[in-house]
């Protein structure tokens, strides 16, 4: 029947929107390009899939994911569905950088599955619309960290959300129930679900107050027991760790003025966001303003923009936490759209304002897309480094501060990690002094033969940076990319040092 719908939506186009909507599925293309040349590669030129594939790691070896910190082990904060989905599928395919990767890639499918399902529905089954808002959603994908098949939690945790509250807008008690569960799984993949999990009940309540408790039970057992469980099995390590180094970096005014509201709300999807809100300002009366945003896509709008306006102004934190806030204004965006032309009888003008809306919001996603994109684009110069590197551990033990995963790869015990977020703030002040010495004490000792250090963690206030300094001499220094330079870690300058100990008498 949707394909039926399709080709009946294609013939009715004319000949510009048929090139135009052409046009712009050709953008998929590059994605597709984009998504094989880091699934192919087998390493990253950055340290967060590192610190994701540890923590995977710690799955497929059964230890405990939330532990003290060790020489060898630092947990990070996040909650850990898709680590224990990728630990449990390592266990069948053996590590590596694929199997992570093809879970993300999947969830991203899913994904857009959903967010076409509320554009179809949305926008009277306007295929130019759907289409577009999957294009949108490809771009976004881009710009906000390519989590199209990234090697972190981000897919998984945004298919469960966008899967939840499209669940939510189906009638009776089941799919309540279902959009609990889908919600409660994506806050047990990323902490900051919470917030949509709370935001799905408040949305029941109001709409359904009925359903309520068929979406709040599961919820409770799910999300609440979850977060119950793992706060048991890790002796109270999992708020520690999850809660209280959150709470470390500073939160910065200023990047939600310019960046959450500048440069995302209002810059990348500035005329998105006005097309969702013309349908509740031509409501001729209240209620009927407050019918139309009482919705899911409105209420997911809604609360990605509270989650964005509280997450990303922490230091550290990216444009990620902006993709649900985004997701929901894409679909609402493009609903009033719809709406507005609805409005408007005369279909020469409705038309143009489709094409104009389409190109401008396209072109205005296209630009940070592009840039990011071959940012992340891993080339000659990337694998020719990596080899490079590749070739100082097979010297003897060697460790990468920062990328302690790459170590325990090589067969030597894993080490390299600066510490937690603990180590490194104090009240919101960038300071070292609760970095605990054992930390450093290896590298004093002189235990391991080489240390490679990239300049972007060249903090001489570490006090492991002073250990390393002081016990270890630079053999070598590795270039910085050549057209790329400091845009990811391994881009930078990269020092390999020699232990004193096996420098020549």
């Amino acid at each position: 029947m949707i394909a039926q719908q399709i080709r009946e939506g294609w013939r009715g186009f004319g000949g510009g929107s048929k090139l135009l909507l052409v046009l712009f599925l050709l953008l998929h293309i590059p994605a597709a390009y984009l998504a094989v040349n880091n699934m192919s590669c087998g390493f990253s030129p950055d340290r967060a899939a590192y610190e994701h594939l540890a923590q995977i790691d710690r799955v497929y070896e059964g230890k405990p994911i939330y532990a003290p910190m060790t020489v060898e082990f630092s947990p990070i904060t996040y909650t850990p569905l898709y680590w224990v989905v990728c630990g449990w599928l390592w266990k069948l395919t053996g590590p590596g950088f694929f199997v992570p990767q093809l879970v993300s890639l999947l969830a991203t499918f899913v994904f857009l599955y959903f967010a076409a399902r509320f554009l179809w529905g949305g926008t009277s089954r306007d295929l130019f619309l759907t289409a577009l808002g999957i294009v949108d959603l490809l771009l976004l994908n881009l710009s906000t960290g390519i989590w199209l098949c990234g090697l972190n939690n981000d897919a998984l945790h945004f298919a469960l959300t966008i899967a939840g509250f499209y669940c939510l807008g189906k009638a009776g008690p089941r799919p309540a129930a279902w959009a609990a569960l889908w919600l409660s799984l994506g806050a047990l993949t990323k902490q900051t679900g919470l917030a949509y999990v709370a935001a799905g009940a408040l949305y029941v309540l109001l709409k359904e107050p009925r359903r309520f408790v068929f979406y709040a039970v599961p919820a409770l057992v799910v999300c609440g027991g979850g977060l119950a469980f793992l706060q048991i099995q890790s002796g109270g390590l999992f708020y520690d760790i999850v809660v209280k180094e959150n709470r470390g970096p500073f939160w910065e005014m200023s990047r939600l003025v310019t960046e959450v509201w500048g440069s995302q709300f209002l810059g990348l999807v500035g005329i998105l966001s006005l097309f969702s809100l013309w349908p509740l300002l031509a409501s001729k009366t209240w209620r009927e303003a407050w019918q139309r945003m009482l919705t899911p896509e409105y209420t997911m709008a809604a609360a990605g923009m509270a989650v964005a306006c509280i997450a990303q102004p922490k230091f550290g934190s990216g444009n990620n936490h902006a993709v649900i806030a985004i997701t929901g204004l894409v679909i609402c965006g493009w609903q009033g759209l719809r709406f507005t032309m609805g409005q408007i009888r005369d279909a020469g003008i409705s038309a143009s304002l489709r094409g104009g809306a389409a190109v401008l919001q396209t072109v205005a996603l296209l630009i940070p897309a592009w840039q990011q994109a071959s940012v992340r684009l891993i080339d000659e110069a990337d694998r020719y480094k990596y080899s490079q590197i590749e070739e100082v551990f097979k010297r003897g033990y060697t460790v990468i501060y920062h990328f302690p995963y790459i170590t325990g790869s090589f067969g030597y015990s894993e080490a390299g990690h600066q510490g937690n977020e603990l180590c490194r703030w104090i009240n919101g002040q960038w300071s070292f002094a609760n970095k605990p010495d054992f930390l450093s004490a290896p590298y004093r000792e002189q235990k391991f033969d080489y240390v490679i250090l990239c300049a972007s963690v060249v903090d001489q206030a570490d006090p492991t940076i002073q250990a390393i300094l002081a016990n270890y001499s630079v053999a070598s220094t590795l270039p910085p990319h050549p057209t790329r330079p400091n845009t990811q870690m391994m881009r930078y300058p990269v020092y390999v040092l020699r232990a004193n100990r096996l420098n020549a008498p």
